[in-house]
């Protein structure tokens, strides 16, 4: 549960880090560099293209756009396959 909770402070940080820079980037006249789909955030966060235990992609994007929007529609899995 470390590993998991470590892991998701750094992307959480990694996101901010990340908007904080392409807010930057265009308040001064400069393109924008963040991620505009779910694959280009996928890519930043999985550079390595490391697989889950198992062997299926470390990451997934979420299909449910019920409620909450959080989660597989089917499987309620987050984040991982």
């Amino acid at each position: 549960m470390a590993k998991v909770t470590a892991n998701f402070e750094e992307a959480v940080r990694l996101a901010r880090n990340t908007f904080v820079k392409d807010k930057t980037r265009i308040t001064i006249g400069l393109p924008a560099t963040a991620p505009n789909d779910t694959a280009g955030w996928i890519t930043m966060f999985n550079k390595s293209g490391v697989l889950a235990p198992g062997g299926g992609p470390a990451y997934i994007p979420s299909n449910n756009k019920k409620d909450t929007g959080r989660g597989d529609m089917v499987t309620g899995a987050i984040g991982v396959k």
